[in-house]
Parts: structure tokens; sequence; C-alpha cells
């Protein structure tokens, strides 16, 4: 079903709908910042840097990839 699918979105909620996919993002990777597993600490670093510079599929791969690295050498 689509609910959207004979509406006009406002701009404010154009806006809401952009900034969804970075919210569950943080809501994925937020239980992490109370670890103290110092491979999850810096693959959250990297995290954040490369959602700083890059869109949302990109991050999520640097994420994985940083994570799975990081633990294999760290733990």
């Amino acid at each position: 079903m689509s609910y959207l699918k004979n509406k006009t979105l406002t701009p404010s909620q154009k806006q809401v709908l952009e900034v969804v996919s970075g919210c569950v993002l943080i809501s994925v990777i937020a239980r992490y910042f109370v670890k103290d597993n110092p491979a999850d600490l810096l693959a959250m670093a990297i995290t954040l840097l490369a959602a700083s510079r890059f869109s949302l599929l990109p991050t999520v791969l640097i994420s994985m990839v940083s994570a799975a690295i990081l633990r294999f050498m760290l733990i």
C-alpha cells in the first residue's frame, strides 16, 4: 500500500523524510557509544567521519568493513 500516492508533501514533510535515514542509522549505532571496546569505539569514529563526507550507503559499508577489520585486529 502506498499511503502517499496522491498526496502533495509540504516542504517541512519533505525535510523530515530526508533526515529519517540518518536518524535510523544513529539509533542503530547509538548503543556503541556506551561500550568500552576499543575496536567498536574506533569503528564509531570512522563511521562518524564517513557520515560527514558520504551518503548513507557508503557510510554503512565503511562502518561494517571498519568494524570487522578492527575487531579482527584488536580483539
